[in-house]
């Protein structure tokens, strides 16, 4: 008598040819069944293949977390780049920098300066008349 296959989450007999194998190859015959939740998506965690975890991201998340809940920026954005290789942190100021360049650019017209000017002419000569 041959030993039946059970699914390696809920240890379900498993039928021949009715199961499947783990994706990441270690082995493990999980079962179809119709439940939630479903055997191949809970061995996607306990799977030995499984890949490890880059800490990066997870110290990253918990700066924005944190953020979120104490709604203080400052400590936010240090938690963030305590968490942060210096690599990313270069990268992540350049890429600020050019944005704020492309913004101004865009705001910053011929226009613009003429219009600032003429105000500011505007407010000295309103100025001069209340004090007189």
């Amino acid at each position: 008598m041959t030993a039946r296959l059970r699914c390696a989450v809920c240890d379900r007999p498993l039928k021949a040819g009715r199961h499947r194998l783990c994706v990441r190859g270690c082995g493990a015959h999980l079962c179809r069944a119709v439940h939630i939740p479903q055997c191949t998506d809970v061995h996607g965690g306990q799977c030995p293949n499984r890949p490890e975890p880059d800490m990066n991201d997870y110290l990253n998340v918990g700066a924005l977390i944190t953020a979120a809940a104490l709604d203080d920026d400052t400590a936010a954005v240090r938690m963030l780049l305590a968490s942060l290789p210096p690599e990313q942190i270069a990268a992540a100021v350049e890429g600020a920098v050019l944005a704020m360049a492309g913004l101004v650019r865009e705001v910053v017209t011929p226009e613009a300066v003429q219009n600032a000017a003429r105000s500011a002419r505007v407010l000295a000569i309103q100025a001069a008349n209340e004090r007189n």
